[in-house]
């Protein structure tokens, strides 16, 4: 459901923390990100610095590395950082405690403080693997993500939709964001899934230095697996975006949520989407995957997990 400001305002105001609360511990704004090589550390990047450009000293900001959505969920629950961008299914999961999250207790506190790109579950393989559907994987040597990954976590998805289990290949690996690209080329893997907004610059690099397909991902169980999750959408890749792929490739999209717990102060995150809003371009540039991104875009939703108050706020103001 998109932000209906009404109905969503008078509701996140409700949820604002009471005066005696514990402090948060970190006065500024540590942002939970991903791998160096992907778009979540540069987005990261690129919000810190519209809000340093603007608020200085008065509101520090550090975009800190981690192993992607799961992990920043993981951090946020400890207190390590106040905000992180999670995958949208990988939210959903924290919310309830179920997937990665399961045996760790729900997360109700969890909050929208903006809305930000589509990720699309892309496959990329060897030519020479013979790989060109979703189902081409089973007996292959396939890269499921690193555990902590918002990658791992949607593998993990079409993987039990699909009934399959880590012996359905016959050779699984667990590399990390920043290794991806060489381990195709180097022949060590078969496919790698990767869960990105595209273009991206390690695809583009691996399917410029060795021969490689995008595979087609959609079929009757992800069509199915779409219709049950509310978190989840039909996507396509462009053709011609990346060598060897002239052709459209049919997937699923997976939208990125930038979150924060409602014991956040208001004031901060206010603050925050004030800043980026004014020097906006700054996260325009920040990687070749948000150069379309709109304003309009970026207005948090409930479609998860409710608004921040102080998201709601400023939208109101």
């Amino acid at each position: 459901m998109k932000f209906v400001l009404n109905s969503i305002v008078f509701s996140a105001l409700l949820l604002l923390p009471l005066s005696g609360q514990a402090a948060d511990p970190m006065r500024g704004i540590v942002i939970g990100t991903g791998g160096p090589n992907g778009v979540y550390f540069p987005t990261g990047v690129g919000l810190c610095k519209a809000v340093t450009k603007t608020m200085k000293n008065k509101l520090p900001c550090v975009a800190k590395n981690s192993k992607g959505s799961v992990d920043n969920i993981e951090r946020l629950r400890a207190g390590k950082i106040n905000f992180g961008i999670v995958q949208n299914d990988t939210l959903f999961y924290a919310l309830k405690g179920y997937g990665p999250f399961k045996g760790k207790g729900k997360f109700p506190k969890l909050r929208t403080a903006l809305s930000m790109f589509t990720e699309t579950f892309t496959i990329l393989a060897r030519k020479d693997s013979g790989i060109r559907t979703l189902d081409d994987l089973k007996g292959k040597r396939v890269n499921i993500g690193s555990l902590g990954s918002g990658q791992r976590a949607s593998m993990e998805l079409v993987m039990l939709m699909k009934g399959w289990t880590k012996a359905t290949f016959s050779k699984v690996f667990e590399f990390t964001s920043s290794e991806i690209s060489g381990a195709i080329c180097d022949n060590k893997v078969d496919a790698i899934v990767y869960v990105i907004a595209h273009p991206n610059p390690s695809i583009k690099k691996a399917a410029q230095a060795c021969e490689t397909v995008l595979v087609q991902v959609y079929d009757p169980t992800i069509k199915k697996m779409i219709e049950k999750s509310p978190y989840l959408q039909a996507a396509r890749i462009r053709g011609g975006t990346y060598p060897g792929s002239p052709q459209t490739t049919l997937t699923f999209g997976i939208k990125s949520t930038l979150v924060t717990t409602m014991d956040m102060d208001s004031k901060r995150v206010k603050s925050m989407i004030k800043a980026l809003y004014y020097n906006f371009s700054d996260l325009l540039y920040s990687h070749p995957a948000l150069h379309n991104l709109t304003r309009d875009a970026v207005m948090p939703t409930d479609e998860v997990v409710p608004v921040h108050a102080g998201a709601a706020q400023y939208f109101l103001e």
